[in-house]
């Protein structure tokens, strides 16, 4: 049988004291469990039930203005938005357009939640159908927390936003890992947590780790992109994300929604990334 040092694996000492009256009457040294000094409680990192507590949607947002040239407004996100979709979109579509426009006045307090004129319709979307003009939820709405959701699609276009950066610029050869890079990958491990021991993830913290492990193996990065890659894989499961079953004819019997198409490019785009 193991001593149970061995069996609970516990670090100990040993100590001579005379004054003591409990010692082993066979001479051997009497055994201390070493433990901890404080509380876990009183560590930072458990003193909130939210790690976020402390971070509003707009300061995560304004990750996007140390990117821009003259450090222009915080909400000056627009312009980075629509190159994505532009460039990045086409080749790898884990944000749905459609979807995304449509959320942003909620999310992120904008007026305007038109598309650009030439987003106003996936590339992709022929066949599908559009079941939020009946009403139905978003797809953030199951969260129960409107806060934590507003962040979470902070730090989706904050790091759409990382996607369109060059390397290159007229003010010289940019730091592609700097402190926007750092800063959001925080972030997004803190609501990975979250996520662990609290509100059922979304499905945009799935995309977030999708352009997060993108970035980072488009920069060469390929461990700590498959890092990444591996935890969003786990929370997509969670959600139930998987690519949609088609008929013998290879069509779709019934035409997929919205949020059925950007979960199924969704998907791809992981399964893809993986390879």
């Amino acid at each position: 049988m193991l001593t149970a040092t061995k069996r609970l694996n516990a670090k100990c000492h040993y100590i001579q004291d005379p004054n003591l009256t409990n010692v082993n009457p066979n001479g051997g040294a009497q055994v201390v469990f070493l433990q901890q000094s404080h509380s876990l409680a009183s560590d930072i990192l458990f003193r909130g039930a939210e790690p976020l507590e402390g971070i509003s949607a707009s300061q995560i947002l304004s990750l996007v203005s140390l990117d821009t040239p003259s450090g222009g407004s915080q909400h000056d996100y627009r312009h980075s938005v629509s190159l994505y979709f532009n460039f990045i979109h086409p080749w790898y579509g884990v944000v749905h357009p459609t979807l995304f426009y449509r959320q942003l006045p909620s999310m992120l307090g904008n007026g305007d939640s038109r598309s650009p004129p030439d987003m106003e319709s996936s590339p992709f979307s022929h066949g599908t159908v559009d079941h939020q003009v009946t009403g139905q939820k978003s797809q953030s709405d199951h969260t129960g927390s409107p806060e934590l959701a507003s962040k979470e699609f902070a730090l989706l276009v904050v790091l759409m936003n990382l996607t369109i950066r060059m390397r290159l610029t007229d003010a010289g050869e940019q730091h592609m890992f700097d402190e926007t890079y750092r800063t959001a990958k925080r972030i997004l491990a803190l609501l990975l947590m979250v996520c662990a021991d609290g509100p059922y993830p979304t499905v945009e913290l799935v995309q977030c780790g999708a352009l997060m492990a993108l970035y980072e193996y488009g920069h060469g990065e390929i461990e700590t992109a498959y890092q990444t890659l591996s935890q969003v894989a786990a929370v997509a499961r969670v959600l139930g994300i998987s690519a949609t079953q088609k008929g013998d004819s290879g069509i779709d019997d019934v035409p997929l929604t919205l949020e059925e198409e950007q979960r199924n490019c969704l998907w791809w785009g992981l399964f893809i990334l993986e390879q």
